[in-house]
């Protein structure tokens, strides 16, 4: 990832658990258990999404709620903090080291909107599969008071706004829009960077969740919701075109292994389980899980996820070997 391009995002919650349920009800994540550090991982579509951990102490007795936060990449991160100073930025938390990340700094732009820049990490790209991160946005009072601070930071430059929303790129490539949005009582009473996210179940989940769904919005990325989780972590939800009905690609498969299976049965025939379990074998590992009596995913019991795909790889093998069966 280049200097000054999104990488990552995460959530500060007060209750783990009940977000974790809330983001699996809403965007379909699956969670892995939580690392060293306490920090979880989630997955949408087969890739990682997000990480959530538990508030610190000092943030609660701060009064703040939890908070999506967005990451930036940067070359180096004691450089970027001291630019940040200069520019007019509050240095927050930094800069310090991430365990297994690399070193990150928090920081508040004039304004005071948050985010978190984070030295040498690879980084995920936003993406436009059901529950993934889609993408980043600011929201300002005045874009003249944080325009320089983020183009000298980041190497960013700032488009012509066209009511209130202003393209952003990093060497020619749209990286997000800028929304200057001076009427408090319509952008909140702060100035915030938000996470957007991509619909993956009807919208009465968030509600029949435990979260709300704040107002309607127009973005030039297409229509969305803004929303709260249950804990008043606010984050923005793409809707779909087809969000929910569309069928899904490999939907077809169903039938085709219910087929194999009756082939198998009436001709005694051991081929068609070479195909069925080929097929049982690429959806395991396209989507990170697969069912023995149970689901059982790769990120939550990796061991018994492979063993059950090579034993399923060798039954393959041995529908090969006797395509008419053992006799």
């Amino acid at each position: 990832m280049a200097h000054g391009d999104f990488i990552w995002c995460d959530l500060s919650a007060y209750d783990p658990p009940r977000a974790m349920r809330f983001y699996s009800d809403v965007l379909n994540w699956r969670w892995s258990g939580a690392d060293e550090t306490g920090t979880y991982l989630a997955n949408a579509a087969s890739a990682p999404v997000a990480s959530l951990y538990q508030m610190p102490e000092r943030f609660m007795a701060m009064g703040m709620p939890s908070f999506w936060m967005s990451y930036i990449a940067v070359d180096n991160a004691a450089a970027s903090v001291e630019r940040a100073r200069n520019l007019g930025g509050k240095i927050e938390i930094g800069p310090d080291e991430l365990p297994g990340r690399g070193r990150y700094a928090l920081i508040r732009d004039p304004l005071g909107a948050g985010f978190t820049i984070l030295e040498s990490e690879p980084g995920a790209k936003p993406g436009v599969a059901a529950g993934q991160r889609a993408g980043h946005g600011l929201f300002v009072s005045d874009l003249s008071a944080i325009k320089q601070f983020y183009e000298t930071l980041f190497d960013w430059s700032f488009g012509e706004a066209e009511n209130g929303i202003a393209p952003v790129f990093l060497g020619g490539k749209r990286l997000f829009h800028c929304h200057e949005i001076p009427d408090p009582a319509v952008r909140g009473k702060e100035e915030y960077w938000a996470v957007l996210f991509n619909q993956a179940t009807p919208l009465n989940k968030i509600e029949s969740a435990g979260g709300e769904v704040v107002s309607d919005m127009l973005l030039p990325e297409g229509e969305a919701v803004l929303a709260c989780d249950p804990s008043g972590a606010a984050f923005i939800l793409l809707k779909h075109a087809e969000p929910l009905t569309q069928k899904s690609p490999l939907s077809s498969l169903g039938w085709i292994g219910l087929g194999l299976v009756l082939i198998s049965v009436f001709t005694a025939h051991l081929w068609p389980w070479a195909i069925f379990l080929s097929l049982w074998v690429f959806q395991a590992l396209r989507f990170g899980e697969t069912h023995l009596l149970t689901p059982v995913r790769r990120a939550d019991a990796p061991i018994l996820y492979w063993l059950i795909l090579a034993v399923f790889a060798a039954l393959v093998g041995v529908s090969v070997l006797y395509p008419f069966g053992m006799t």
